[in-house]
């Protein structure tokens, strides 16, 4: 059954859920930056919030079905990526646990910096993308594709790129269904051997 689901810019009265769907999409590497789920989602939930950075609301749009966030995706340009990566850097860290500042600062940045390569230039990427998993197999994950990709194309980008992890074969078949194709992948298997960080898949659909 394919549901009828609306799609919106994000709303950051959304911060809870969008938090939930946010480490959904990419569980393995937010669990090795914040260590516990419940600690990934309060940090997502406040970053989500903020007007700047990597996750903020102002990068996403929703999927609304029964007047429920059923699925999310966040991304932009090459370009914006680049901006952002200072605020960001620093609104993460101001927003997660003392704890954590050491372990973010040191092994996060330098793992992170290697394991997820910077889109080409030009290019418009996706972040994340998730669907409740409810609400999985019924077009959502679809038309938060073209979605995005309409609003790239919008914006004069000519390829939306995307990392996804080689374990997760659901998301895989999705992006693949939606035309887009495999241009490299990640061998990282010192990070999946300490750290249990899948190599990564890049795929791009041309515009």
């Amino acid at each position: 059954m394919k549901y009828q689901s609306m799609l919106q810019p994000a709303d950051p009265h959304h911060h809870m859920t969008a938090a939930a769907l946010l480490y959904d999409s990419s569980p393995e590497l937010l669990q090795f930056m914040f260590r516990a789920p419940s600690t990934a989602t309060a940090v997502l939930a406040r970053l989500y919030r903020m007007s700047f950075g990597h996750f903020s609301h102002r990068f996403a749009q929703v999927a609304i079905t029964e007047g429920k966030v059923v699925g999310i995706s966040l991304g932009y340009g090459a370009g914006e990526l680049s901006r952002e990566s200072f605020r960001g850097s620093a609104g993460l860290l101001l927003n997660s646990p003392p704890a954590l500042w050491w372990h973010l600062v040191t092994r996060v940045s330098s793992i992170v910096a290697d394991y997820v390569q910077p889109p080409a230039s030009g290019s418009f990427y996706l972040n994340n993308l998730a669907v409740d998993a409810n609400f999985r197999g019924r077009g959502i994950g679809c038309d938060l594709l073209r979605e995005a990709c309409a609003r790239a194309q919008e914006s004069g980008y000519q390829q939306v790129e995307l990392d996804v992890a080689s374990t997760n074969a659901g998301a895989i078949r999705l992006y693949r269904a939606c035309d887009f194709e495999d241009i490299s992948r990640s061998e990282a298997c010192e990070n999946w051997q300490k750290y249990s960080l899948p190599p990564l898949l890049r795929m791009c659909k041309n515009l």
